[in-house]
């Protein structure tokens, strides 16, 4: 009988060191990868003690009369975008102070978008945010000066049925402005919620409600501007007409048509003047208009009318698409940054309104705006390798948080251990005390020894392993625009955290020369797609409630942006991206000409700065100059006798064919490539070498880099490489509280070329 219970007793306590050793197990794994505080944490914040007030705060939805998220209530996932609630208590008007935006961001944890507000004289008022995933709810507050809510509304976002529509990263939106027509049906370019590169035109909303400020405008590609009568143009307002014209300065594209009785409007003194600033607008008749036929391919004529009235702007338009008897219908001109088409011909007005092909028309001018369509090719297509995203902005993201001296454990020498830990607390245990006299209870010591030794060996090389030191990656895109000064920055940085903890996060720029910014904005970054940690996840995720918050740094406009509490989670990364303005004089040392006998570009380009330009290229047409040498601080080269002139496919994908075409002898677009420098040029010329077409990926969230549609033939783009930093990622208020690891920095200088002029032109003058 007590052989039989000494037995039993053997059996029980083996059965028990087998769970225990099971346990242990599955605590090595874990503590190789994450911290047993942090994940205790986390847990416990999905279980809060109090309750949450939020269901007290008075939801007083009566008190709006009417809203819009977004334009016509769609909303572009990753960019900012705004939200304007017209309030129809006069009392509850003057109350406002601040509106606060709730919504998931790229990761699905919770952000604040809190930002100073106050109503216009029509009643409405206006706050912006960012948007991370496609299914959820958007909260909005009205808060007073003691920060007490007012009014609270919460909106469903949703892809099609809910009634704020989410629309994918990558797509494409169209925001169109008065009497815009509708675009034909199955034409390529479709609204399809379940598609990555689809294009929406989204009108149908009031003008009233257009954003004051040109972030409102950041998620979306072009704006059409169609004015048919004075009634229209009354009702968008000074500070609305001021947003769109420093959005399109900024890289923005503009399309924009008018009636002809309304022509003043676009001269220095009129409404549209910071829009158009014509010097002389005149107007002339046209009685055929066949050039239009043509240009759509028009089985069915226009209908006989009068002359059509039409403005004349040819002396500003330096890219002319349309033209008839020597009179520009259609054409491109610079404004800024950006660019803005002109069209002549009254769309909204008799004969064209009723015209079965202006639909046609339309598209074709939008589409005349994008150097290479993305429709009709399969992301990823000819691609062996699925890597987790089909934009050139998951690419992006690799180099940005990848840390040299950050490494995981390798998983032979965690299999190692594990089979080395049970070998020991099982057979080896037992053969140990068989051989010290039987003495099988000494297992109850000898068990934690072992256990407690293999934890501290577990920690011990974990802790070799993960880096102990904050650091950071940082890519950034500087523009510059010499003839007003204007610098704008965009800056993208990876942020290693050796252990969990929350950050003030907020961006500066770096440089004495210039002013101090204007505009300084620091938010999330997110991650286009379906795939792992991608915007288009629609599953939940498992991320702690607890927000964090993009606040004003000082608490007055909504300049500057900064986020407070932004969560990283132990040893491990989080990606964010920056945006800010300042104003800079730089010398005037580049003369560019495009000689019309020999259609090219001559003259002579150099660089405006005190530091040097490191292999500095000229960016103009489909053509890239380069020189020899690197660009000194006030050195300058003869485009002619001192560049080199290659196509930009030639000299990026190192072909002598198209692209587009099969069987063309070049070298496709590596996707695992790593280097941020080379990943940001593709990204700035990704339409001019082939598109998706070359790379397998679209380029739709990148923000302001594209510049296949900017290059006119009075514009040139210097493309140089900088070796000191533009700007800085200020950690909890210090420039100095991580290690940078790694800069990436490009300048663009934004170049006026002049178009040399015939002797028939200048005789006409």
């Amino acid at each position: 009988m007590r052989a039989e219970s000494e037995l039993y007793s053997v059996d029980w306590l083996w059965h028990q060191r087998r769970l225990l050793a099971l346990a242990i197990l599955v605590g090595l794994i874990f503590t190789s990868q994450y911290s047993s505080a942090e994940l205790l944490r986390r847990e416990l914040s999905r279980f809060p003690i109090s309750t949450s007030t939020e269901s007290s705060e008075p939801q007083n939805g009566d008190l709006v009369e009417s809203y819009q998220i977004g334009f016509a209530n769609h909303v572009r996932l990753g960019h900012w975008t705004h939200a304007s609630l017209k309030i129809k208590n006069s009392d509850l008007a003057r109350s406002i102070r601040q509106i606060e935006i709730s919504c998931p961001d790229g990761d699905d944890l919770p952000i604040n978008y809190r930002q100073p507000a106050t109503c216009n004289e029509l009643g409405i008022v206006e706050g912006y945010f960012r948007l991370g995933r496609p299914v959820g709810e958007i909260g909005v507050r009205l808060l007073n000066e003691n920060g007490d809510t007012l009014c609270a509304m919460n909106f469903a976002v949703g892809v099609v049925a809910e009634e704020i529509k989410s629309v994918r990263a990558t797509a494409r939106i169209i925001v169109g402005v008065g009497d815009v027509p509708e675009f034909r049906r199955g034409a390529e370019i479709q609204d399809a919620y379940d598609t990555d590169l689809a294009t929406f035109l989204l009108k149908a909303f009031p003008v009233e409600f257009l954003p004051n400020d040109h972030r409102g405008y950041r998620g979306v590609d072009t704006v059409i501007l169609a004015v048919s009568n004075r009634e229209l143009l009354e009702q968008i307002s000074a500070s609305q007409l001021d947003a769109l014209a420093a959005w399109v300065e900024r890289g923005g594209k503009l399309m924009m048509w008018m009636a002809a009785d309304l022509s003043s409007e676009i001269s220095k003194d009129g409404r549209l003047g910071r829009l158009g600033n014509f010097d002389n607008v005149r107007t002339f008749a046209l009685r055929r208009l066949s050039v239009v036929e043509r240009f759509v391919d028009a089985t069915v004529p226009l209908p006989s009318e009068p002359p059509v009235s039409l403005i004349d702007v040819g002396e500003k338009v330096s890219q002319p698409v349309l033209s008839q008897d020597g009179r520009v219908l259609a054409g491109r001109y610079r404004l800024g940054m950006g660019t803005v088409m002109f069209v002549s011909l009254p769309l909204c007005d008799e004969p064209l309104k009723q015209w079965l092909y202006t639909p046609v028309l339309l598209e074709k001018l939008i589409n005349s705006d994008v150097t290479v369509s993305d429709s009709g090719t399969a992301l990823g297509a000819g691609m062996l390798i699925d890597n987790g995203y089909r934009d050139l902005s998951g690419q992006f993201r690799v180099p940005l948080e990848a840390f040299s001296t950050v490494q995981l454990v390798p998983f032979t020498l965690v299999a190692a251990l594990i089979v080395l830990f049970l070998l020991l607390v099982g057979p080896g245990d037992f053969f140990l005390l068989r051989s010290a006299r039987e003495k099988m209870h000494w297992t109850w010591l000898t068990f934690p020894l072992f256990v407690a030794l293999f934890c501290g060996v577990a920690y011990w090389i974990n802790q070799s392993f993960k880096d102990s030191t904050l650091r950071v990656n940082v890519c950034e895109v500087i523009d510059v625009e010499p003839t007003n000064s204007q610098v704008t920055g965009r800056v993208w940085a990876g942020i290693y955290s050796p252990q969990a903890e929350s950050f003030n996060l907020e961006v500066n720029s770096n440089r004495t020369e210039w002013s101090s910014p204007s505009r300084r904005e620091l938010t999330w970054m997110g991650h286009p797609g379906s795939g792992l940690g991608g915007m288009q996840t629609t599953t939940p995720s498992f991320a702690p409630p607890t927000a964090y918050h993009s606040v004003t740094d000082n608490g007055q406009s909504n300049q500057n942006l900064a986020l407070e509490g932004f969560p990283i989670t132990f040893a491990s990364t989080k990606t964010v991206s920056g945006y800010f303005e300042a104003t800079g004089k730089t010398r005037n040392n580049s003369r560019l000409v495009r000689t019309r006998r020999l259609d090219r570009l001559d003259g002579q380009v150099g660089n405006p700065f005190d530091f040097t330009l490191y292999n500095p290229r000229l960016f103009y047409g489909e053509s890239v100059f380069t020189p020899e040498k690197h660009l000194a601080p006030g050195d300058a080269v003869d485009v002619f006798t001192e560049m080199k002139e290659r196509t930009i496919k030639h000299y990026f994908a190192g072909r002598s064919g198209d692209a587009t075409k099969e069987g063309s002898k070049a070298q496709k677009w590596n996707p695992q490539e790593t280097n941020s420098h080379r990943i940001l040029l593709l990204s700035m010329v990704h339409d001019l070498v082939g598109g998706q077409r070359y790379s397998g990926l679209s380029n739709r969230y990148l923000e302001g880099i594209e510049l296949s549609d900017h290059l006119l033939p009075d514009r040139a783009v210097l493309v140089g490489e900088v070796h000191e930093p533009m700007s800085q990622i200020l950690i909890n208020g210090r420039a100095d509280r991580t290690v940078e690891a790694q800069r990436t920095t490009l300048i663009r200088v934004f170049l006026p070329v002049e178009i040399e002029r015939t002797r028939a032109e200048s005789k006409a003058e």
